[in-house]
């Protein structure tokens, strides 16, 4: 069993998401900001990452080098 964190700022898509990941057996934990994802990632250390590119506090792009940088 994964674990999922969703990084969207659009609370339909996350709860969509959520959804899918669940009815998969997945773990999952969510973010709606670049800020948030980075804080999210660093606690959990989440097996998968589906990460929205435009967000508020540091867009999918921006944050990808620090998600990177993060322990495996």
């Amino acid at each position: 069993m994964a674990h999922v964190l969703i990084a969207d700022d659009e609370d339909g898509v996350r709860a969509g998401l959520v959804a899918m990941c669940m009815a998969g057996g997945h773990r999952t934990a969510e973010a709606a900001s670049g800020r948030e994802t980075l804080a999210r990632a660093e606690a959990l250390e989440p097996d998968l990452v589906l990460l929205d590119l435009r967000m508020p506090d540091g867009d999918g792009l921006s944050i990808l080098p620090a998600l990177a940088a993060l322990p495996a």
